[in-house]
């Protein structure tokens, strides 16, 4: 948790899949912009990795589910650079 309320805005550097069967894949961000005073204001890149769940389901995208929301879990490691 980010106590301060700084924040960052990334873009996508680099992608690799993720070695686990559906994970979400693992991401290299570079440091867009940043808000704030505190923790983040001095992050450069942000690297996502060890991902595990977090891909969408193949189904459920049709006219009797437009408007609902689904939660899809996942869970990751994030690495800040400065």
């Amino acid at each position: 948790m980010n106590a301060d309320a700084s924040s960052v805005v990334g873009m996508k550097v680099a992608e690799a899949p993720s070695p686990v069967a559906g994970a979400i894949p693992w991401l290299l961000l570079k440091s867009m912009s940043t808000a704030g005073q505190g923790l983040m204001t001095s992050v450069t890149a942000v690297q996502r990795v060890e991902t595990l769940g977090g891909v969408a389901p193949t189904g459920g995208c049709d006219a009797g589910s437009v408007g609902m929301e689904r939660a899809i879990p996942y869970t990751a490691i994030y690495y800040f650079y400065n």
